[in-house]
């Protein structure tokens, strides 16, 4: 029925369309050329329109020496194409440009068949079936010489078969646009197996080949979703570049604990064959059993002792076993610096705590000496110098209590109400000239161990500078929004300056811009690490300082 009308002048006129579409599959990919898999495809798309080309050729020659020439040309590129489909494979799963021995070597035993060809020695290639009848027609048999079988179908679609395999397990290990775009083309390779089982079912006649028309088709629908969806892009390559160049040591594991990837950082750091490994081998015993429960840890690299902060994130993919990422970044100069903080801060503090309270000790035991054995200009200056010695002492006292500050960095739940009135006791209790009135419900809230001190602190600010002459009034009081407390020290004073709250805000100080003491940032160190905010606000007749706390339960 089909032989009725698919004269082979008909057949060569089909087969000739299928050189259209290759020509507009260059046009619209060449620009992306250079991105991983496109050459090879476009390679592909070539040589499907060149097997047409060639089939509608030789069907339309009627010289049987022409014929048999032009076939011998023929003959290399179905094995030619498999070649490219599966560097095509190779190249877009694997993101890098297969090596140009892989090539030749894949390329070898085509050449060895072309060679072959033209002197057919010993009937290696074509078998006496193998002719051009009277119409000029060339008539093969579906298999042919040895070295025709092995190339042409054995090496074939052994190619053809693992190229598709390797498609299908990345669509297998892919998702989104990534997976879309492998089915694609896994969709070029099943068509044209689909026509080529037309082909060697010999349900269409000799002289015809549905293979070229079919696969240039589906390569051109391909190309046409490239352009509208934006497939090919070079997102693939560029994430490869940046895992194997980043800084930061990254290790891949499955969920057996085995090292399934590593970049070059991690290589450099663990051995080239950590690949395969466990990571507890890798890592060391000791190591590989605390790594869950740290968030540092010392490696020795090159000699020297280097310090590593470790992430870890899991990774989940669609199908298949679950593994993790785990990220080492090399953190050497920010441990070394907080050591060098460290020892500084140790040395500052003793130098504080020791050396300049026991000289200021001495140099008040004298001032006591010349005021009390001193009248007029003498004895006042000595009283000036115990003024001023009792201000330094007191400074050398908050020393020893900002070590406490950043000893403890964790809070803990505290009664509101009762940290007040120890601070108010405490005042009560050193007879101070204030009068100090407080509306404390029994808040309990989350804060810094040391909260009690900027409490102190902000009320013997408010008495210091209240404007209320000799007997100042200071009030305590809280307000609450539900989920906070601010606990507010009001007085008729000015306040604490803006300027010195954008000074704690910014946590640096400057010639220009600085504080008027340590009393304040003692306050700002305790409020920042007990997560909450310290607020200022000016009010008619004084001001009012505040610190805003999370509550954890209200007892009222």
């Amino acid at each position: 029925m089909i032989g009725e009308w698919l004269t082979p002048t008909v057949a060569s006129a089909l087969m000739l369309t299928g050189v259209v579409p290759t020509v507009l599959n260059v046009y619209l990919l060449y620009d992306h050329r250079r991105k991983p898999g496109v050459l090879w495809f476009l390679v592909s798309m070539i040589l499907g329109g060149v097997w047409a080309l060639l089939f509608a050729t030789f069907t339309f020659v009627s010289d049987p020496g022409l014929t048999m020439a032009i076939a011998n040309f023929f003959w290399i590129v179905p094995p030619a194409a498999s070649v490219s489909m599966f560097l095509l494979a190779y190249e877009y799963v694997s993101s890098k440009s297969p090596p140009t021995v892989l090539v030749g070597l894949l390329t070898l035993p085509i050449l060895v068949l072309f060679g072959l060809s033209w002197s057919n020695p010993h009937g290696l290639v074509f078998t006496p079936a193998y002719h051009v009848d009277s119409a000029g027609i060339l008539q093969f048999p579906s298999f042919g010489g040895p070295v025709k079988v092995l190339v042409v179908k054995v090496y074939g679609y052994l190619l053809f078969t693992l190229s598709a395999g390797i498609l299908l397990g990345e669509v297998v290990r892919t998702t989104g646009k990534r997976r879309i775009e492998t089915a694609y083309i896994l969709l070029v390779f099943s068509t044209l197996a689909l026509s080529t089982l037309v082909k060697v079912a010999n349900l269409v006649p000799i002289y015809f080949d549905p293979t070229t028309v079919v696969f240039s088709l589906s390569g051109l629908a391909f190309a046409v979703s490239t352009k509208r969806r934006g497939f090919l892009k070079i997102v693939t390559i560029a994430r490869e570049q940046a895992f194997e160049q980043v800084e930061d040591a990254i290790i891949i594991t499955d969920s057996d604990g085995v090292v399934v990837d590593a970049n070059n950082r991690a290589k450099e750091l663990f051995g080239n064959s950590l690949v395969n490994e466990r990571f507890e081998s890798v890592l060391g015993e000791e190591l590989s059993s605390s790594i869950d429960s740290r968030e540092t840890v010392s490696i020795s690299d090159e000699g020297e002792r280097n310090y590593y902060s470790i992430r870890r994130s899991p990774v989940t993919p669609v199908r298949g076993t679950d593994g993790q990422v785990v990220v080492l970044s090399d953190i050497t100069a920010v441990k070394n610096r907080e050591q060098d903080l460290d020892l500084f801060k140790q040395v500052l503090t003793r130098i504080f705590r020791h050396n300049i309270r026991n000289d200021l000790n001495v140099i008040s035991a004298y001032a006591d000496l010349i005021a009390s054995n001193t009248n007029g200009t003498p004895h006042d200056h000595a009283t000036r110098i115990q003024s001023a010695i009792r201000g330094l002492l007191e400074k050398t006292t908050k020393a020893k209590e900002i070590e406490a500050i950043f000893t403890h960095e964790t809070t803990q739940e505290l009664s509101l109400r009762d940290l007040v009135e120890n601070v108010v006791d405490d005042f009560d209790s050193s007879q101070s000239a204030a009068t100090i009135r407080t509306t404390i419900p029994d808040y309990h809230i989350s804060a810094h161990p040391k909260l009690e001190l900027a409490v102190r602190e902000l009320v013997e600010n408010a008495i210091v500078h209240a404007e209320d002459g000799a007997d100042p009034t200071v009030e305590i009081y809280t307000e609450d929004d539900g989920e906070m407390v601010t606990l507010f020290v009001e007085d008729g004073g000015p306040g604490i300056p803006q300027s010195e709250l954008q000074v704690l805000d910014a946590e640096q100080e400057t010639n220009l811009q600085h504080g008027s003491g340590i009393g304040l940032w003692m306050v700002h160190w305790i409020v920042k690490r007990s997560d909450g905010e310290i607020v200022s606000q000016s009010m008619e007749g004084g001001s009012r300082v505040g610190i805003r706390l999370h509550v954890v339960s209200d007892h009222d």
